[in-house]
């Protein structure tokens, strides 16, 4: 039998508070638990302030802002651009006229605004930054907004590059984070050195799950744990539903067995 892991010693970050209560549950009781130390909040989600109050309450728990632009799905705001896609937004910021780029620019702008603002008139102390998927990665993209982001005290800014992520369908992900990486002004701001992006298969089993961990060595290891899948009864699409109900289960198992 093997003790219990010090969780003290990962850094697991979970992603899409406010998504649906089942989202903030899950997240709220491994942080409890004291297994989950990073949540970055959707700031203009409907579920933002379900159960906040019991997450503003725990102590050693970096909160930040998961910058969405292209989930809106429950969101009522109407936009001037709509993106359904990392891929939409890229091509946009790409190829578009240099005065459609200014305007997408100045609407990247006003959203970052608007939603790190959100977020401190909820009262969450903020201290970190990254993307709903990962749209922070967009080359330029943070350069555009990293003023605001001083504005707002952020102290970390995400890179989610893995070198195992060269051999799957996310590899863009990897290019993208480099070259923000490059970026001159991310030297403003801390940043991980290292970064883990788990595939569903390693939440098959507390046991994997506990290894995996334990050769991270200290990386930020991202997760998007459901106590339930409650999306359905919300009318909310999600194609990573099942997958959060495993990756929940198996952090909440390794928390609490010890057998792994």
């Amino acid at each position: 039998m093997s003790p219990i892991l010090d969780f003290k010693s990962f850094c697991i970050a979970a992603d899409d508070w406010g998504f649906s209560p089942a989202v903030n549950r899950g997240i709220l009781e491994l942080c409890e638990l004291g297994v989950i130390r990073k949540v970055s909040l959707m700031a203009t989600e409907p579920f933002l302030k379900n159960q906040l109050d019991e997450l503003l309450k725990l102590k050693d728990v970096s909160l930040g802002l998961h910058f969405n632009l292209t989930y809106s799905e429950n969101s009522h705001r109407e936009k001037l651009f709509k993106f359904s896609s990392p891929g939409d937004l890229l091509k946009l910021w790409v190829f578009s006229s240099s005065k459609t780029k200014q305007k997408l620019k100045e609407w990247v702008r006003a959203e970052a605004e608007s939603q790190l603002s959100l977020l401190q008139a909820a009262n969450v102390p903020l201290r970190h930054f990254d993307g709903h998927h990962h749209i922070h990665i967009v080359p330029g993209l943070f350069d555009v907004i990293s003023d605001i982001l001083k504005k707002y005290q952020i102290q970390e800014v995400r890179v989610p590059y893995d070198p195992q992520l060269w051999l799957s369908s996310k590899m863009p992900i990897n290019f993208f984070s480099k070259n923000l990486a490059a970026s001159k002004n991310l030297k403003d701001f801390q940043a991980n050195s290292r970064f883990r992006y788990p595939s569903a298969s390693i939440f098959e089993s507390s046991q994997k799950l506990g290894k995996y961990l334990l050769a991270s060595k200290g990386a930020e290891v991202l997760t998007h744990p459901a106590s339930e899948d409650d999306f359905q009864k919300y009318g909310i699409q999600d194609p990573i539903s099942y997958s959060r109900v495993l990756e929940y289960r198996a952090l909440k198992e390794l928390a609490t067995s010890w057998d792994f």
